[in-house]
């Protein structure tokens, strides 16, 4: 994934907001260097969850570590993109 511009970024809490209004569609772990990148699918929209407090996308080194927080965040269906990535 290509270098992600902070207009391109979602906080935690914002994920939560969209889960709780049920329009958060779906989320999409995509590899990177170094582990995975969570994109968040809302209606016809597509964002990258940033760290809580920094405006850089979250790294998550693991899959199960991404699921988990995923199901923290009431994300409602993960997707795993196998594309490009290298174990």
């Amino acid at each position: 994934m290509a270098r992600v511009a902070p207009a391109d970024l979602i906080a935690p809490s914002a994920v939560r907001a969209l889960s709780e209004a049920r329009v958060l569609r779906e989320g999409v772990l995509v590899p990177v260097d170094g582990g995975w990148h969570l994109v968040i699918r809302s209606g016809m929209n597509e964002k990258v969850l940033k760290m809580r407090d920094e405006s850089r996308p979250r790294l998550f080194k693991t899959i199960d570590g991404a699921a988990a927080y995923s199901r923290d965040l009431g994300i409602p269906r993960l997707q795993v993109e196998l594309a490009d990535w290298h174990a």
